[in-house]
């Protein structure tokens, strides 16, 4: 078994390990929304309802099916995904109903086996930054399975009309967010992420939002990522049977028969 551990990390582009974690292994009913009059109304009002409806949870699992693109890659398959809050999160990969793969990813390490190729791999975060080029945070990567928006403070916000929806944007020297919200609920309908230092963007897109108690989830994510080091890339994730805060075990060992990487 793995040892799990729990640190903090910050940075922003940590969507990126999402698609590495993928790509390693080589019906939701929706909400109505209104459109609203779409009256004035300020950043602070918009930023209070965008952080109401993130979604708390201490687990959230759910089942997804996925398609991901690149410029040498199209793939589709199926995978659980299982996410204790702050601690790990577990994910699985299938084809045709055959588990190709599995992934255990903690605050500071993600470890995978390729059944396919018997292969084990594990490596620590400043591994993948070193790599990758790319900063990784287990928290943000977290929320951003669940659906709740990121990087909303960095600075004095500002709102805006953009038909049908309501824009609010926030920026720093190095990073300008926009949302989209839908203008009666407000939910999340569009995430766009920029890192001008670094010339990559991040957008995702939401929808088909599924009451779960109080609060409502997105069962539809489009992504669409671009960067210098790995062109464009496109993830799109359709959930289904989610479930919060019903603990779950997340299995994962390595056979001795399995060659590390």
């Amino acid at each position: 078994m793995v040892k799990q551990a729990v640190i903090s990390i910050r940075p922003w582009s940590v969507l990126w390990l999402l698609p590495l974690v993928f790509i390693s292994f080589s019906a939701c009913k929706t909400q109505k929304q209104g459109t609203g009059d779409l009256k004035k109304k300020s950043a602070t009002a918009l930023l209070k309802k965008l952080k109401s409806n993130q979604i708390d949870f201490e687990w959230f699992t759910t089942k997804a099916n996925v398609r991901y693109q690149d410029k040498y890659t199209n793939q589709s398959f199926s995978s659980t995904i299982k996410v204790r809050k702050d601690s790990l999160i577990w994910l699985n990969v299938k084809k045709l109903g055959i588990e190709g793969g599995r992934a255990l990813i903690t605050p500071d390490s993600i470890f995978i086996i390729n059944r396919l190729q018997r292969e084990y791999y594990a490596r620590d975060f400043g591994y993948l930054k070193r790599k990758y080029n790319i900063d990784v945070d287990f928290n943000t990567l977290q929320q951003l399975i669940v659906g709740n928006s990121i990087y909303h403070d960095l600075g004095k916000p500002k709102s805006a009309i953009a038909p049908p929806s309501y824009r609010l944007t926030t920026a720093d020297d190095d990073m300008r967010n926009t949302y989209l919200l839908e203008p009666t609920t407000f939910l999340l309908q569009q995430m766009l992420l920029e890192d001008m230092t670094h010339g990559r963007t991040i957008k995702m897109d939401f929808g088909s939002y599924k009451n779960q108690g109080s609060k409502s989830i997105a069962c539809a994510r489009n992504i669409e990522m671009t960067s210098e080091e790995t062109g464009a890339v496109k993830v799109s994730m359709s959930y289904s049977k989610i479930e919060l805060n019903v603990p779950k075990t997340t299995p994962f060992s390595v056979s001795p028969r399995y060659r590390a990487l």
